[in-house]
């Protein structure tokens, strides 16, 4: 891959800002969804990274019981009545697919976010989208996100939280679409 586009949420936008700052000609631009990538405040810090990071973690890859996902949906989701049972169950099927459990908690174990000095040199087009009431991510990091990158714009979606992709997912893809179409559009007027 020469050249693309990428969005990451959460972890997958400290992920995309990372590469971003380690290669800048590849991402041509970026959206950054509710993304990790500053310390957390001690009383902030998601319940998530607390059991990642205690000495009970090894126990969840093996045991992983439904009502601990129902909270963490519960936690990521700025509307309640949206968290259903058949959300619970779809995010419950994910984390026990194979490797999945193993993969995130040896992650966010290890992970301490202190790149976050590297923003400020990044020069890709940005898109940051923010849920007014995300809990993990806290939204005044949204603004500090607009602030350290230098060509970016945010949107914050009101009564939103953590995952506005799959709360609003109608506004967030139509808002990427043309993001990146916009983008799209101007490369091939570059082309002709």
């Amino acid at each position: 891959v020469d050249s693309c586009f990428m969005a990451g949420s959460s972890l997958g936008g400290y992920i995309t800002w990372n590469l971003a700052s380690s290669q800048p000609d590849l991402i041509r631009k970026m959206i950054l969804i509710d993304a990790a990538g500053y310390p957390f405040v001690a009383e902030e810090t998601p319940i998530f990274f607390k059991v990642a990071q205690s000495p009970f973690a090894p126990y969840f890859k093996s045991f992983t019981p439904k009502f601990l996902i129902g909270q963490v949906i519960n936690d990521v989701y700025g509307d309640d009545s949206k968290v259903t049972d058949e959300v619970v169950n779809r995010n419950y099927l994910y984390a026990l697919r194979e490797g999945n459990r193993d993969a995130l908690l040896s992650l966010v174990s290890k992970i301490e976010f202190k790149e976050f000095t590297k923003l400020k040199a990044i020069n890709t087009p940005t898109l940051i989208m923010w849920g007014e009431k995300d809990s993990w991510v806290n939204p005044r990091l949204a603004k500090r996100f607009n602030t350290d990158i230098p060509n970016s714009q945010l949107i914050m979606y009101p009564g939103v939280g953590h995952i506005p992709m799959e709360e609003i997912p109608e506004q967030t893809a139509a808002d990427a679409r043309n993001y990146f179409l916009d983008d799209a559009t101007e490369s091939v007027k570059n082309l002709k």
